[in-house]
């Protein structure tokens, strides 16, 4: 059972605690620097396919994949209020994503 918490909120910490401790090198726009830091380049599975701006992005996505998935299991199984939280929670991303990119 403990273990059932560790995963989906520990990871993400996990992953909020590290990206944030290398937050000045991440946003910097220089990628060479950030693949010559051994410690940061470490870490460019969670940041190398978002712009310096966004270091930040691969935790929101793990919390997107978390609600969508995870979460919703949770909420009244198989009725229609499921399926309206489920569409809230994707119409909360997509104005998430659009928002990002209009802020550009």
């Amino acid at each position: 059972m403990f273990m059932v918490l560790v995963y989906p909120v520990g990871i993400p910490l996990l992953y909020m605690s590290l990206l944030t401790k290398h937050k000045q090198t991440l946003q910097a726009n220089d990628r060479g620097e950030q693949k010559h830091n051994t410690e940061v380049h470490k870490l460019a599975f969670l940041w190398d396919e978002y712009e310096p701006q966004y270091w930040w992005f691969e935790i929101y996505v793990c919390w997107q994949r978390m609600s969508l998935t995870g979460i919703l299991v949770f909420i009244k199984p198989g009725s229609s209020i499921q399926v309206l939280v489920g569409l809230i929670f994707a119409l909360g991303n997509i104005h998430m994503y659009v928002g990002e990119r209009a802020g550009r």
